[in-house]
């Protein structure tokens, strides 16, 4: 089949929506799909191979994040011309329906269309406000949700079934090595952003020291909360911060932490992060909102603790730290559940989906 992913923003930024649609058309490339990617002309690179960039990416805050929207003074010329010159059997959409690029994918796209939900949100002012117009241009779109979290909150406002197809996740990449730091470590890779929750894991910090004295911190991350985060540092024992860093070394710190930590408030539909944490054997503990309890079960193949709770947040990671059969239980189930999130499996689930509608 040809394919379009059509998606706001792609590589080299980062983010769920450009890792997933990077990997899913890896995926489906290997099945032999041909996959073009449409997206913003951000970093424009001319070495880029199926990827096809228009307009500009222009950030904008978000449910508690940042998002982008394609802008461009001739964006319907362009797009209009790009779907005349190429014939699509799949336009496979990622995002929200916003009144850009997917909007246009939506009106000028010929061909079978599939729209991914990825958000979670409390409410949404933009889906209530539009609410009967989009309902118009989705009404014949095949939908997909990457979580039961992003489904619900999504069926609010939008009608029709909604298929549930996760995120993935590369198992290759991240399989466990047997070598882990001295010290027991705590990693925490995200945003420096309010809905992450750092701020809520520094207050946890002086509690889980009080137990085990010599448990190491490893922050990894940058965002508009860096200020205070370094400020607060500077006073804390045992905290190392990275700042930005490469995904091999992301991955190469997941292999040798002893824990991940993951303490979002609100606002996720998923957590890919979850899943890398358990493909490389490493513990994972999260904040018990909707989008994590859609990949951890607690005690089982992760803990969840009380969102916004830091001594709930310290009592769980001093258990798992000091409880070895409990630790060697979440880590074992957490690799033994993450194979079913590999590429394969959910490229096989999607393929079933452009061929019969029906994963």
């Amino acid at each position: 089949m040809k394919i379009c992913m059509v998606t706001e923003f792609y590589l080299p930024s980062v983010g769920g929506i450009p890792f997933h649609v990077y990997y899913l058309s890896k995926e489906l490339k290997k099945r032999g799909h041909e996959v073009t990617i449409l997206t913003s002309g951000d970093r424009k690179d001319n070495a880029e191979k199926d990827v096809v960039r228009i307009g500009r990416g222009v950030p904008v805050y978000i449910n508690g994040s940042i998002a982008r929207f394609t802008l461009d003074f001739s964006l319907t010329t362009k797009i209009k011309s790009f779907f005349i010159k190429n014939n699509f059997d799949i336009i496979h959409i990622h995002g929200i329906p916003a009144p850009t690029l997917p909007y246009m994918a939506l009106k000028y796209g010929r061909g079978r269309v599939v729209f991914t939900f990825h958000s979670y949100m409390e409410r949404s002012l933009y889906y209530k406000i539009f609410k009967n117009y989009l309902n118009k241009i989705l009404q014949n779109t095949i939908k997909i949700a990457v979580s039961e979290a992003a489904a619900f909150c999504t069926s609010r406002y939008i009608k029709g079934r909604f298929y549930i197809i996760p995120n993935g996740i590369e198992l290759k990449e991240y399989f466990p090595s047997g070598e882990k730091f001295r010290n027991p470590t705590v990693l925490f890779i995200g945003r420096f952003e309010p809905r992450k929750g750092v701020t809520l894991l520094m207050d946890a910090i002086p509690l889980i020291r009080e137990k085990i004295n010599n448990v190491k911190f490893i922050m990894v991350g940058t965002g508009p909360l860096l200020p205070l985060i370094k400020k607060r540092m500077k006073t804390m024992e045992g905290v190392e911060f990275l700042g930005k860093i490469s995904e091999k070394k992301k991955i190469e710190l997941l292999r040798k932490s002893h824990l991940l930590v993951v303490p979002s408030t609100r606002g996720e539909s998923f957590g890919i992060v979850l899943l890398e944490g358990m493909a490389t054997g490493t513990p994972v503990l999260a904040s018990d909102i909707p989008g994590y309890r859609c990949v951890i079960r607690n005690l089982e193949n992760g803990i969840l603790f009380p969102p916004k709770d830091p001594p709930s947040l310290a009592r769980s990671v001093i258990e798992i730290l000091s409880t070895p059969s409990l630790y060697k239980r979440i880590r074992l189930n957490g690799l033994k559940e993450v194979k079913k999130y590999s590429w394969e499996n959910i490229a096989e689930k999607i393929e079933r989906v452009y061929d019969s509608g029906v994963p």
